[in-house]
Formats: C-alpha cells, sequence, structure tokens
C-alpha cells in the first residue's frame, strides 16, 4: 500500500488499516496527505508507552545498529538505522551481523527473539509486543490442535515463543496467505489478526 502512494496521481491517500501504514505511504511520498481508519497499534510496550522511551532506549546504547519494525510511529522510524518488514528482518539481521554490527531491536520483543533463535544473533530487544499477538497461548493453541488434528497450523513470529513452537509455518502476512494457497491441507489454524482470514478465504474458499 505504501508503494502505491508513490505511483498514484491521487493527492490524498486514504488507507483503510493500522496508523503506521498511512504514515509508511507518507514516508515514501511526502507531497500527499496520509489518513487512515484505524487504531494506533504501533507495539509499544505496556500500550501507549510514548514513542520518546524507545528513542531514548536507543540513545543509551549507541554503539549498535538500530533496527526497528514497521509496524512502529513514524517517531519511532526516525531514529532508526534500518527499518524492516518481518519478511527481510532474517537477512537484514545476518548482514549487519556480517559486518561485524551490535544490534538494538524494537519495538517487538517476540519477533525479536524469534529473530535471534533463527540466525543465532544476539540482540538488545525493547520489551514491547503487539497487543493482538500477545494475547495467543499455547496452552489454548495445543487445546485447538487437538480439536482439529489435520489442521496446520500458520504463525506469524510477533507470538509468543509457545505459539511459534507449534506452527507447520512461521512467516510474514504474505507467507501465511501463501501457505493456505501452497499447503495440501485443507484446515488452519492460523495466530494472527483476524484481518488476515478474508484474503485467504478468496484465494483458497474451499478451505477452512
Amino acid at each position: 500500500m505504501a508503494r502505491f502512494g508513490t505511483t498514484t496521481d491521487a493527492e490524498t491517500l486514504v488507507v483503510c488499516g493500522v496508523r503506521f501504514m498511512g504514515e509508511n505511504g507518507q514516508d515514501l511520498e511526502p507531497r500527499e496527505a496520509g489518513a487512515d481508519a484505524g487504531p494506533r497499534r504501533d507495539l509499544l510496550a505496556r500500550r501507549g508507552l510514548p514513542s520518546r522511551c524507545v528513542r531514548a532506549f536507543c540513545d543509551a546504547h549507541p554503539d549498535h545498529s538500530v533496527v526497528v519494525y514497521a509496524n512502529t510511529s513514524a517517531a519511532v522510524k526516525a531514529r532508526a538505522d534500518w527499518m524492516v518488514t518481518s519478511s527481510i528482518a532474517l537477512p537484514i539481521v545476518r548482514h549487519l551481523h556480517q559486518r561485524g554490527e551490535k544490534v538494538l531491536w524494537a519495538p517487538d520483543k517476540h519477533l525479536g527473539h524469534y529473530i535471534e533463535r533463527v540466525t543465532g544473533v544476539e540482540m538488545l530487544l525493547w520489551p514491547g509486543a503487539c497487543v493482538v499477538h500477545e494475547e495467543f497461548k499455547g496452552f489454548a493453541l495445543e487445546r485447538l490442535r487437538r480439536l482439529h488434528p489435520a489442521a496446520a497450523v500458520l504463525v506469524h513470529p510477533e507470538s509468543p515463543d509457545e505459539v511459534v513452537d507449534q506452527a507447520d509455518v512461521v512467516g510474514s502476512t504474505t507467507a501465511l496467505i501463501r501457505a493456505v494457497t501452497e499447503l495440501p491441507n485443507t484446515e488452519f489454524i492460523v495466530a494472527t489478526d483476524a484481518g488476515i482470514f478474508w484474503k485467504m478465504r478468496q484465494l483458497a474458499p474451499h478451505k477452512t
């Protein structure tokens, strides 16, 4: 959606989504006005903690390269050295590690910890979490898997470890949507924002 804003002739973009999505559009094409119809879910720790706290955390560790997740406010992105999506976070962190740089990751601790586990790169993590994904519980997923033993489990890496550990596929929103169309399973348990279901049902209407 943000890239679309650089190609359209429209003077105003109306972004129906989370606030950071509208800000991303403005960042890439500042001549246009960005508007959103969604909540301010920019993954700051303990809901509503101001972005200045994240910036102060970064300033306290000047020897680290600051990598922030795309799901953050423009104020947090402005303090970063790198801004990544969940689909490119792994190669970027590996790249920085190969260059001998120390990495500070903000703001989602679960996604940061997942990246640490996969890459083996130890990072300094800001303790923020997504209010949607942190609600997922390992014991609840275990119960759901028992009720649907043939279902494949698709998990976004912003989820806690006990949820990620039970996944058949861990990946970005795009990766999870692709998994529904590519895997042979006809039933899926999906641990991410429920808004993803519309696209999944559109592409695989015969699956549950």
